[in-house]
Formats: structure tokens, sequence, C-alpha cells
């Protein structure tokens, strides 16, 4: 039954954002979004974790046949780990260093699911200490735990920005808003950390955008909407790109620009 399923995922009923019909699961899309999750938190296995984002952050760009395949891996590579949520890790890896982990334990979340669990929980910095601050971190180990985040969130733009119908954008988006991402981009913009800067950027051009899109819409239009398209306003601090700072050097761009139509044939 297992095979079966992977032979023929369907259309990702239980997620909002949608998927691919069909994905063969020994393809190189599937492959590659089991490789992007790291195993451990070596400098090999970060390494490749880049290597398989950057990839599957293209296909996902590339065309609509390309994102619903990357949505589709994701989705088995969920099942086949039996996970609760197949954006958890992403976020995880995201907030990775950045906050305490003990936020969890304090909060008594037990550990059934490490990387769901994780996501839910509120990420608050602890007070009185720097979070994400890590003494016996090397500078080239800190370059390549910050260069992970920012393909993280490379791939989250690319997932989110690439599909033309507002309803898909809005159901993914709400996936991760659902795993508090928000206050995980917003520490993160505080970083001082340029690539991330822009990344976290990109998605409050993509969300402020799409919130101007939802504005438009009459009350039956916004009901048949994801969460009847009620978002967020924006990231606390985050100033949204402007059409021509965007195309200055970022792989997922707004919609506007050249590369952020995603979507193609």
């Amino acid at each position: 039954e297992e095979g079966e399923e992977g032979d023929t995922l369907g259309a990702l009923p239980s997620s909002e954002g949608g998927g691919s019909g069909k994905l063969d699961p020994t393809g190189a899309v599937a492959q590659l979004a089991l490789c992007a999750e790291p195993l451990n938190e070596s400098a090999t296995a970060r390494k490749v974790a880049s290597a398989a984002m950057v990839l599957i952050s293209a296909a996902a760009l590339y065309s609509d046949k390309g994102h619903g395949q990357v949505l589709a891996a994701l989705e088995l590579a969920r099942r086949g780990r039996r996970r609760l949520n197949r954006f958890g890790w992403l976020v995880d890896l995201a907030a990775a260093g950045t906050f305490e982990q003990e936020a969890e334990e304090e909060a008594g979340i037990e550990d059934d699911d490490d990387d769901f669990m994780r996501s839910i929980s509120l990420r608050k910095p602890k007070t009185g200490r720097q979070s994400g601050h890590h003494p016996a971190e090397s500078m080239p180990d800190r370059a390549a735990r910050m260069g992970l985040i920012c393909d993280v969130l490379v791939l989250v733009n690319a997932l989110i920005g690439s599909p033309q119908e507002l309803r898909q954008r809005v159901g993914l988006r709400g996936e991760f808003l659902r795993l508090q991402f928000l206050s995980v981009l917003s520490y993160l913009h505080r970083q001082n950390h340029a690539d991330i800067a822009r990344q976290v950027e990109v998605f409050e051009t993509e969300l402020q955008s799409d919130n101007g899109e939802i504005a438009l819409l009459s009350g039956e239009e916004k009901s048949a909407l994801p969460g009847r398209g009620e978002q967020p306003s924006g990231i606390d601090g985050v100033v949204p790109l402007s059409s021509a700072s965007a195309a200055q050097g970022s792989l997922v761009l707004p919609r506007s620009s050249a590369l952020g139509g995603g979507g193609g044939g």
C-alpha cells in the first residue's frame, strides 16, 4: 500500500497549497527533496542540503509542472517520514540556532513529532542572553549555517511566490504562517546578514502584494480563499523591496520582475 501511494500521489487534499498529480518516488525531484533536509549538522550534510534546495527552488520557479512536482515531492517525504506537516522541517532549519530550543520544554511541549512540534511552538528569544549565539562556533561554521538558512528562505519564497493563482499562494503562505514563520523571519531580518535580509524582504513584498490583491476582491471572493483571505499586514520592521531593488541579484523575485513569474509552460 505504501508503494502504491507513492506511485500515484494525489492532489494533496490535506494541503491548501495543492500539488502535482503523480510523482515517481525514485525520480530526481523526489530524491532531491529528501536530500534537502540535512540528517545531521556536519559540513557535508549542510552542503548537500544547500545544493538540493537550490535545485528544487529552480524547479519550482521554472514552470507550473516543476512547482507541482516539488510540492508533491515534499508531501511524499512527509508521508515517508511520518510527519504531520510538510513544511515544518523548513521552518526548523530557518530557526536553527536563532532561538533557544529550551522554550518548547518550558512550554511543556511533548516531542512526539520533532519537526512539527518545534515549528508550532512560539520561539521567543531568551531575555538576558543573545539568542542564536554559539560561543564555540567558528566563522566558517557560522557562514555555512547562515548560508543554509538563506537557501531555506529562497526555497520558501519559490514555493509561495511562483504560482499564478492567488488562492494557491495564500494557501501555501498560510501553511507557513500557522508554523509561526513570521516570528522567525522577523528575528532573522535583524541579524545583519545581507542575503538573508533580502529573502525576508522578498517574502514581505509578496505578502504585501497579495494583500493588495485581496483588498480588491468582493466579500464572496475573499470567502473562497483559504482562511477567507485573512493574512497578517506584514512583518514588523521589514520594508518591502522596490522593483528596482528586487532585480539586483535575488534568485527569487517578486512576480512583477523578470524571473518572478514562475508558472510558465
